[in-house]
């Protein structure tokens, strides 16, 4: 994929996140997903952000199942529909993309359905793909969403073995979830996802999920991860860095969490683009 195709594929992402956008201030929010069983995959695991305003709910997201041959799958995408009297929903996601395309064949289906129970909203996805280099996908697993959770600066221990879900202070295009499992033994971070926007200097806005490798935690219950990679495309590589940071308080964690990209030609070189979420702070609390 080139530079100059992920140029006209931002385009429509743009359009999407500003459906997804604010409406009105007094819309609810809440975000979370799921983590997976795997104690070393992300398969089966959610992030996904709810927004619910004038008898409708709109939800943005990302999952990653199981495909034929031992692969796995992201899908990721919107929808929006009615919410019923009693708070219940039932959405599919448009075939508008969030993320930058890689594969015009690439399919999926995801079916989103739930229940706004107060400060949280309980449900199920059930989601298939195929197409662009995988096939046979499909995954069905229970998700819990909450409003953004208002912890006690007292530090903590943390949570051996427990799942914790969050937003982070993300806005435009979000809500956007933070969620994270702690290890039995409580030393360290085994999953931690969550999406961000990027802005950039010459490509227009769009999303990505990172699903972070094992954080270690430190014996104040402080942490701190950085992830260096790189993405590969025809005309250019991305150099990505990820500046995960957190801290356990009662109840849960809070920190900070930021990604930055610079893309270089790969003829030449020389810098092309920058983009970067900007530093974005997080909470989640125990499930």
């Amino acid at each position: 994929m080139t530079r100059s195709a992920r140029l006209a594929v931002a385009a429509a992402v743009a359009a999407a996140a500003a459906a997804v956008a604010p409406a009105t201030a007094s819309a609810q929010t809440f975000a979370g997903g799921s983590i997976g069983p795997g104690a070393r995959s992300y398969t089966g695991t959610s992030e996904l952000g709810f927004r619910v305003a004038a008898g409708r709910v709109t939800v943005r997201g990302a999952a990653q199942i199981q495909c034929r041959g031992g692969r796995t799958s992201e899908v990721e995408g919107t929808a929006s529909g009615p919410l019923n009297p009693d708070g219940t929903f039932r959405l599919t996601f448009t075939r508008r993309r969030l993320q930058l395309v890689t594969s015009s064949r690439y399919r999926r289906r995801v079916l989103v359905t739930g229940q706004v129970r107060g400060a949280e909203i309980a449900g199920r996805i059930e989601a298939t793909a195929s197409g662009g280099g995988v096939r046979g996908c499909r995954g069905a697993f229970d998700f819990l969403a909450r409003s953004a959770p208002a912890l006690a600066p007292d530090a903590a221990p943390p949570p051996g073995g427990r799942t914790l879900l969050g937003m982070t202070s993300g806005t435009r295009g979000g809500p956007f979830g933070l969620n994270l499992r702690v290890g039995p033994d409580g030393r360290r971070i085994t999953h931690l996802v969550t999406t961000a926007r990027n802005r950039c200097r010459r490509l227009r806005p769009y999303q990505e999920t990172n699903y972070s490798p094992p954080i270690a935690i430190a014996a104040d219950g402080t942490f701190r991860k950085v992830e260096r990679f790189r993405v590969r495309f025809s005309d250019v590589t991305d150099s990505v860095t990820i500046t995960t940071t957190g801290r356990f308080v009662a109840g849960g964690a809070t920190g900070t969490w930021q990604a930055r990209t610079v893309s270089r030609s790969r003829r030449t070189r020389r810098v092309v683009d920058r983009c970067g979420t900007g530093r974005l702070s997080w909470s989640a609390s125990v499930v």
